[in-house]
């Protein structure tokens, strides 16, 4: 059986663009994989460079990126956009009239609500298949397909029972923002019994810039900060010392965060402040204790009891199902 030929266009995501293009592979693709942006930190530089001349240089990214594909000479069976943050139309346009194939797959998946991205969702409009992990976005534009995020291979384990003690009652690691970071802090102090073990990570750089012009930042709990990302071996290593995963998601978030959805693989109980996560097949109460910026508070008898493995179909939210729902 001949490979399709795919273009993945992504956020240079931690390690879950090579797990998502091992996956793609597996499921019969060849893919070229180009990332949809610039380093975060050229990319808020652009942003601010742009604001104060009133020039795209979002454009500019767009036709150098399409040069890198130019220079592949290839004509691809699928194109898959996920997120594509600064891709502009005429960019996705110059693709399907240069490098698809006549019957090509196009797809589109927002890793982000539309309010967060660049483009406001707009640019799903011009792909054939569309889908976001947003449940609202999708409510208010019926076109869109519902698909949550998933959990890889990395992050599975058989159901068990709970080992005898834990290192940790529950543990946090994230990407910084001052929203979760504040919410954190008060939630420590809201369960001072409570071991919690929590690692934010942000750039270094961008932390000492924010160190010299943003207040918050001179009062920050250096023991919650990490300037590199944890190793997938890791993130495991906490995880498995720890009763449960504690998932603070953006202020306005819908859509469910990658953490809740390993803590499926994982066989892990969770503490989110997402309260849409209550609309999905795999919530439980046993399972699952959603907290808001009014009650924080965790019951110690929750915490303490099992978490419940029947009844949830992990295969449902794995990588392997992700990729299979978004070729199909």
């Amino acid at each position: 059986m001949n490979k399709r030929n795919l273009l993945l266009i992504m956020p240079n995501f931690y390690e879950y663009s090579t797990e998502i293009v091992k996956e793609f592979e597996e499921q019969g693709n060849c893919v070229d994989l180009f990332f949809e942006e610039p380093s975060r930190n050229v990319f808020l530089t652009i942003r601010k460079i742009q604001k104060l001349l009133k020039f795209d240089l979002f454009a500019v990214f767009n036709r150098l990126l399409l040069k890198k594909i130019r220079n592949k000479n290839k004509h691809y069976d699928v194109f898959v956009v996920i997120r594509g943050n600064i891709l502009n139309e005429w960019f996705v346009n110059e693709v399907k009239r240069n490098f698809l194939s006549s019957d090509a797959k196009t797809i589109y998946y927002t890793w982000d609500s539309f309010e967060y991205l660049y483009h406001k969702g707009k640019l799903g409009s011009l792909f054939k298949k569309k889908m976001s992990f947003d449940s609202l976005d999708v409510k208010n534009n019926p076109e869109w397909q519902l698909l949550p995020l998933f959990y890889t291979d990395k992050f599975s384990s058989e159901c068990h029972d709970n080992k005898d003690s834990y290192k940790y009652d529950c543990s946090c690691i994230a990407s910084f923002n001052v929203y979760r970071y504040l919410f954190i802090k008060d939630f420590v102090n809201k369960n001072p019994d409570l071991r919690v073990c929590v690692k934010l990570y942000i750039d270094r750089s961008l932390f000492n810039y924010k160190l010299k012009h943003d207040d918050i930042f001179k009062s920050i709990d250096r023991n919650y900060i990490i300037f590199e990302p944890l190793e997938y071996s890791q993130l495991i290593e906490i995880y498995d010392n720890s009763r449960c995963v504690l998932d603070v998601t953006h202020e306005h978030q819908v859509g469910l965060s990658m953490r809740t959805i390993e803590t499926i693989g994982l066989n892990k109980k969770l503490i989110t402040n997402n309260k849409y996560v209550r609309d999905y097949g795999f919530y439980l109460k046993e399972n699952i204790c959603v907290i808001d910026d009014s009650n924080k508070l965790v019951d110690n008898k929750w915490l303490l009891t099992s978490h419940i493995c029947e009844n949830i179909n992990k295969e449902k939210y794995s990588l392997k199902n992700w990729i299979y729902t978004i070729l199909e």
